[in-house]
């Protein structure tokens, strides 16, 4: 399951957000894309950023910076805690306390009313898809126990044709190999139909056609049982 991350977690990579955002942005417009991280961000997984880099240089002068902003967060987000600078939340509390009022800040940097955005629903979406995705593999371990093995190698191969993002291709590759690692990937809808129907196809080449719908079946019976699977179903990828 996709963890998000606790908030014993988040005052440091609010620093490393902080960290790799301040040699591109000052002032105000540092302050008002931290907050936006805080309210919105800070809860999806580590390196879920894309959508992130992708709000705040929108309409900007940083457009064309997109893609070096988002390797300077990534970077920091890397560094040790003791390589990272202060804590800018008391600046931050500030910023919105003047723009809002001190309650409406300390709700938003509290988190107490976070309203999920599109970034937090794409992560249900990577939940249950690694919901479905572990139960097929344990499908197909069932079926034959060392078909899984050899269904994840192939899928692995296969990964570079079908994720051209370094980051993205990172961290699937480090889930398929790592059976106990969460998914710590932001995919879209299409990029999890496409990891799907892979998977599919290198299942069917090692197990058969046969083996490989029951699996599939009893793999989306138990993602849509789940509280992620419920607010959204698995067989939008089908």
């Amino acid at each position: 399951m996709v963890e998000r991350k606790s908030a014993t977690d988040i005052p440091r990579r609010r620093r490393a957000i902080y960290m790799g955002l301040k040699q591109y942005l000052e002032g105000d417009d540092l302050l008002n894309a931290l907050c936006i991280w805080q309210q919105h961000y800070s809860r999806l997984p580590k390196f879920a950023i894309t959508n992130f880099v992708r709000r705040i240089t929108e309409n900007t002068g940083l457009a064309s910076s997109r893609a070096a902003i988002h390797l300077s967060l990534t970077s920091s987000l890397m560094l040790n805690e003791d390589s990272l600078g202060p804590d800018p939340l008391a600046d931050m509390r500030h910023y919105l306390g003047s723009r809002l009022g001190d309650s409406e800040a300390e709700s938003i940097l509290g988190g107490s009313t976070n309203a999920p955005d599109d970034g937090a629903r794409r992560s249900d979406n990577i939940q249950v898809f690694e919901i479905l995705m572990n139960s097929f593999f344990t499908g197909i371990s069932d079926s034959q126990q060392t078909a899984v093995a050899d269904v994840r190698s192939a899928l692995l191969r296969r990964l570079p044709e079908l994720i051209r993002d370094p980051n993205q291709l990172q961290a699937i590759s480090d889930w398929l190999r790592d059976g106990k690692r969460t998914l710590q990937a932001e995919l879209d809808a299409g990029q999890l139909q496409q990891l799907l129907h892979a998977a599919y196809v290198v299942a069917c080449d090692r197990l058969g056609p046969v083996r490989t719908d029951q699996c599939l079946t009893r793999a989306l019976d138990t993602a849509e049982r789940s509280d992620a699977g419920r607010r959204q179903s698995p067989r939008m990828w089908l």
